[in-house]
């Protein structure tokens, strides 16, 4: 292919099917016909050699050549997009935007009513929409620009980003007060579970994919081989109800662990071997590093989790 002689309009209408996955979507959401979407598809398949979308259903599901061409599309016009706009005086009160954040429902429980709240009194033009960390590949999504922001833990953020920290958390023990391992006990939300009731009991935890991925026991290595996990979930919010419906122990962050113990009727104790220490931080592409929305965005996130004390809400869970 001449790239000299490529239209880069059509890249436009890529870009638009890619994130529409329908033509006339794309077509309203660039302001062309659908005959005229369709028409620089068939163009597009012809330059590239490809099918590019094929039909499932109601949409248009891309190739695999599509989705290897879309990552650099996508990061090329969110690239453009920023270059263009014009750097007027910023006054948050009159921003007018939609940000994207990516991460587990830890944030979008603890953290994102605080954040949507407190946005609301200052600049109503704001919208915010949180996606589900399990979505995808947390580079693809910030590069592209179909997220503005991650929240992960910054021992497994990719190296390519910028990050800021926020804070630290803790895996904490959760289990319903009438666990059948907690009968001849006495222990009280703080205090530190025995080894031998730990060895015991089986596992509900955190996994992105139903592995190892995401899940605590990626940070735990060799120490949590004997750990009898019995249930993986997406979600730390079903981890807790796990434990909170039957005879299974949740390992949960710290913060959600407080959150939800009273509701749960769940009693949160230490576990009796070293879990390690989340570092926990907000990352997004470097582009974005200088962007005066973008800083203003980062500076309220902070601000809000200050405001929650996530760092203080763990002390007696740590050694």
């Amino acid at each position: 292919m001449n790239f000299n002689a490529l239209d880069l309009n059509l890249m436009r209408v890529f870009d638009a099917l890619l994130k529409e996955r329908s033509v006339t979507a794309a077509g309203q959401r660039i302001g062309l016909s659908q005959p005229a979407v369709s028409s620089a598809l068939a163009r597009l398949r012809t330059l590239l050699d490809d099918p590019l979308f094929l039909r499932h259903g109601r949409q248009m599901q891309p190739t695999a050549k599509a989705l290897q061409i879309g990552t650099y599309v996508q990061s090329a016009m969110a690239t453009l997009e920023q270059g263009l706009i014009p750097r007027l005086p910023f006054e948050p009160s009159a921003m007018n935007r939609r940000f994207r954040m990516l991460g587990a429902d830890f944030f979008s429980v603890l953290f994102m009513p605080s954040l949507s709240a407190r946005l609301a009194r200052i600049t109503p033009g704001v919208e915010l929409g949180f996606l589900d960390n399990a979505r995808g590949d947390t580079l693809e999504l910030l590069q592209s620009g179909f997220a503005d922001l991650a929240f992960e833990e910054e021992a497994y953020a990719p190296s390519d980003l910028s990050s800021q920290p926020l804070f630290r958390s803790v895996f904490v023990i959760a289990m319903r007060k009438g666990h059948p391992a907690l009968e001849r006990t006495s222990l009280s939300s703080g205090d530190t579970l025995p080894r031998d009731v730990f060895d015991a009991l089986s596992f509900s935890v955190y996994s992105q994919d139903g592995g190892e991925s995401g899940c605590v026991l990626e940070g735990m290595g060799r120490r949590g081989q004997n750990l009898r996990v019995s249930l993986t979930l997406p979600h730390f919010h079903a981890v807790a109800i796990a434990a909170h419906t039957g005879d299974i122990a949740a390992l949960i962050p710290c913060q959600f662990a407080e959150a939800v113990a009273a509701r749960l009727d769940l009693i949160v104790l230490k576990p009796p071997i070293d879990l390690g220490v989340q570092e926990i931080g907000m990352h997004w592409h470097p582009r974005l590093d200088s962007h005066p929305e973008h800083i203003w965005l980062r500076t309220q996130i902070a601000e809000v989790i200050a405001e929650l004390k996530f760092d203080q809400s763990c002390d007696r869970y740590r050694d």
